[in-house]
């Protein structure tokens, strides 16, 4: 079996690896450089929320809900703004820090005097006040809060738009500026004494660190501050956010968190969030391309230098690995507050490994075809799988010695036969012949080992272990005798006679040659010994001759047409060995070679 080819396997294996990963990482980049898998993206986001679970309730933001209490008992919505005027100086009354006022007044009111009270608390209020834009700029750029007939300007009082950019889906996941201009949460985190981070001040902003799904936020309704019902110590030193809660007003959102959250709430945790500092921010792009790679070469390097029977197995737990791995580095690290951007690597990952398993499944068939085709030549076709499975699906057998028998059949005649005879009539009957006894001979399940023009070598037992190798040797010797060797007579019109040497041992067999050339053969002192009794036969009535340990070696005993052929002096051997035939026993000796 040739085995030079070892070398540009691995080296094919190698360039395949490269290849695979190579398109990998490409699918890899491609996702992440490009939007075609945003919204699963953000979905995984959203998932990791979920698997990191609530966070603890904040203890300096307050939600004032106006609730279908609040509505009911005020008589409807929208309330008049003197009530609006009495919740903010409740609240400043209190120790609110800032008060965060999420209720539009993009029109003048039904009530002069109203609106004057509403203008007069806002100007009392001062820094601890902020204002709902009507997301209607004006060529400043600046969000436009009316009341009464006039754009309304007081000193310290922050006005922000309370619009987000919604991702796919209409999810709330950032908060940011939004054409340019202040925001509703970063104007009241200002106010409150905290430092702005640039980056929040910008589109699209930063993560909000939901803090759980809605009603995490410690919500307080609306007409209870105006009856006086909250102690002073739930509102001293807080930021209160005001706003709708109500379904009726339908300003709920999709949120990572759960299926909807009110308007109000989303603000109090953005606030929350970037009081904090921003717990949560993205991991720099480096980060992205280095998980990729590594997810996108894991499957198909395992596979490349794992031993070629362990590859797909290899390829598939490594690239089940690697995916996992990514996902379990992805939700450590938001827990520790990086985002980092799962898909490129997952996409390179799972490209990487159905590659990897593509490419080593397809250089698997062909690399079993190859090693199929080398053994089919010497070993029966019924065991090519086992003896393939046996051996770790190398073509190559390393040496190893077992108890088995040797073979070797010579045909006796035909070299004269063939000194008259044209070259192609010649092999044509040759042929004829080996096909006649290697049948016979992997039939029973037996090695052949080498052609030696018209002999043949055979093992039993070798390589794959048979603890009836005697027996099966035997009666592949009989079934020549009997019925293959008439047989090929009758097809010739020739009586040609056969040699056969049966010797049973410990048999040394492997592969041996060299890089180009590599053949299976079975050597030592059995080998020699099959060979001599073989050539022992020459001369005598006997076509058979199998020696004492051959005999011995029979698990179902002697045959009835065994007989005794005597001792014979072989070369190399200091003893005579015993040996044994079948009847009935030709008389007359072998023809002239």
């Amino acid at each position: 079996m040739p085995d030079g080819a070892g070398l540009d396997m691995r080296s094919r294996r190698l360039l395949t690896a490269a290849i695979v990963a190579l398109l990998a990482v490409g699918c890899g980049v491609v996702v992440a450089v490009t939007d075609v898998l945003r919204r699963a993206e953000l979905q995984t986001v959203d998932a990791r929320f979920s698997v990191r679970g609530e966070q603890p309730v904040p203890d300096d933001v307050v939600f004032v809900a106006i609730d279908e209490r609040s509505i009911a008992e005020l008589g409807g919505w929208p309330f008049p703004r003197g009530d609006h005027a009495e919740l903010i100086d409740t609240l400043v009354a209190d120790g609110a820090k800032v008060v965060a006022l999420d209720v539009e007044f993009s029109q003048p009111s039904d009530s002069p005097a109203d609106d004057r009270a509403l203008r007069e608390a806002a100007r009392r209020a001062g820094d601890q006040l902020v204002l709902a834009s009507a997301s209607i700029l004006k060529d400043s750029r600046r969000p436009f809060v009316a009341i009464g007939r006039e754009e309304f300007e007081a000193p310290g009082v922050a006005k922000g738009d309370v619009a987000y950019r919604a991702d796919p889906g209409g999810y709330y996941r950032r908060v940011g500026v939004i054409e340019g201009a202040p925001h509703f949460v970063t104007e009241t985190v200002r106010l409150a004494g905290k430092p702005v981070p640039d980056d929040a001040k910008d589109d699209p902003g930063q993560w909000i660190d939901y803090v759980g799904d809605a009603g995490r936020i410690r919500t307080i309704p609306y007409i209870d501050v105006l009856d006086g019902k909250v102690p002073r110590e739930d509102l001293e030193g807080k930021v209160v956010v005001v706003g709708p809660a109500a379904t009726s007003l339908r300003d709920e959102h999709p949120v990572p968190t759960g299926p909807v959250m009110d308007g109000a709430e989303i603000h109090a945790n953005a606030i929350n969030t970037l009081l904090r500092g921003v717990p949560l921010r993205d991991a720099p792009e480096w980060w992205t391309i280095a998980l990729l790679v590594l997810a996108g070469i894991a499957a198909p390097l395992a596979a490349a230098v794992t031993p070629v029977r362990r590859a797909l197995l290899a390829g598939l737990l490594v690239g089940l690995g690697a995916l996992a791995g990514v996902l379990v580095f992805g939700q450590l690290a938001f827990n520790a507050g990086t985002v980092v951007e799962l898909l490129p690597a997952l996409t390179a990952g799972l490209v990487g490994t159905l590659g990897a398993l593509g490419a080593t499944y397809a250089t698997e068939i062909r690399r079993r075809a190859q090693q199929r085709h080398a053994f089919e030549r010497f070993v029966p076709a019924t065991v090519v799988e086992e003896v393939l499975d046996r051996m770790g699906g190398e073509a190559r057998l390393a040496g190893i010695q077992r108890d088995g028998t040797v073979m070797f059949c010579d045909l006796r005649g035909f070299t004269t036969f063939a000194e008259s005879l044209p070259a192609d009539r010649v092999f044509e009957v040759l042929n004829t012949y080996l096909t006649e006894v290697s049948d016979a001979i992997l039939d029973h399940g037996g090695t052949i080992v080498t052609y030696l023009g018209d002999g043949i070598m055979a093992v039993f037992g070798a390589p794959l272990a048979q603890d009836d190798h005697a027996d099966r040797a035997l009666a592949a010797a009989r079934e020549i005798l009997d019925h293959r060797l008439p047989r090929f007579n009758a097809a010739t019109g020739q009586d040609f006679r056969i040699g056969i040497g049966l010797h049973s041992g410990a048999v040394m067999s492997g592969n041996v040659g060299s890089q180009r050339r590599m053949e299976y053969a079975a050597v030592g002192d059995v080998t020699n010994t099959a060979a001599r009794l073989q050539g022992e036969t020459k001369g005598t009535p006997h076509q058979l001759l199998l020696s004492e340990s051959t005999r011995a070696a029979l698990r179902g005993g002697d045959p009835a047409d065994l007989v005794d052929a005597g001792e014979f002096a072989l070369r190399g051997r200091s003893a005579p060995v015993r040996c044994w035939s079948l009847t009935p026993a030709s008389a007359s000796p072998d023809p002239p070679r």
